[in-house]
């Protein structure tokens, strides 16, 4: 289910108890955007997270933090 919140973020994906849960994609009102797992409005599982600056994580989440393995990417200039 696409929901769009007053700020210009958007989250895309299933709910559960008016939270994330699931698989869904969210985009902050900056351009950050998070494809992956959520439980309980919370980033966790696997995701991939891409920043507005260019650096990309894909990898494991745990209570909306990166944990475990993951790669990270960097924009070069």
């Amino acid at each position: 289910m696409l929901y769009k919140f007053d700020d210009g973020s958007v989250y895309d994906g299933r709910w559960r108890d008016a939270k994330f849960w699931g698989h869904g994609t969210f985009m902050s009102e900056n351009g950050d955007k998070y494809e992956g797992d959520f439980v309980n409005g919370i980033k966790n599982g696997t995701g991939t997270l891409r920043l507005h600056t260019g650096e990309i994580y894909e990898g494991k989440w745990k209570d909306g933090k990166r944990h475990g393995k993951g790669t990270s990417y960097a924009r070069c200039k």
